[in-house]
């Protein structure tokens, strides 16, 4: 049934490539590979923005509003990260941190 639901939800050029595939959770997988490839240029151009902005004459709420809108898309193309061993990940901790130090480094002194 679910099988069916994805398969009449996607184009029709997308539901051909994976017609034959014979279980949701194969096509799932499929369509996760397809479409979670990262845009280089796309992720080259966000980090070059970040490490530009500049607070200028904006006010702290709308430059920070700014740089939170290239964040969230940057983070959008990562790949994600998963560990079966149930440790905490780390990366996440020195992202926050990268922020912190991106965010002063734009401030109009």
């Amino acid at each position: 049934m679910v099988l069916s639901w994805i398969l009449n939800v996607l184009s029709k050029p997308l539901a051909d490539s994976v017609i034959y595939v014979e279980t949701a959770s194969s096509v799932w997988k499929d369509l996760e590979e397809h479409f979670s490839r990262t845009n280089a240029p796309r992720v080259f151009h966000l980090k070059r923005s970040i490490a530009t902005i500049q607070h200028g004459m904006d006010s702290l709420v709308d430059y920070f509003t700014r740089l939170k809108v290239l964040w969230d898309e940057l983070a959008s193309h990562a790949p994600t990260v998963t560990c079966i061993c149930g440790a905490p990940i780390a990366p996440q901790s020195t992202a926050q941190e990268e922020r912190v130090y991106q965010f002063l480094m734009g401030l109009s002194l």
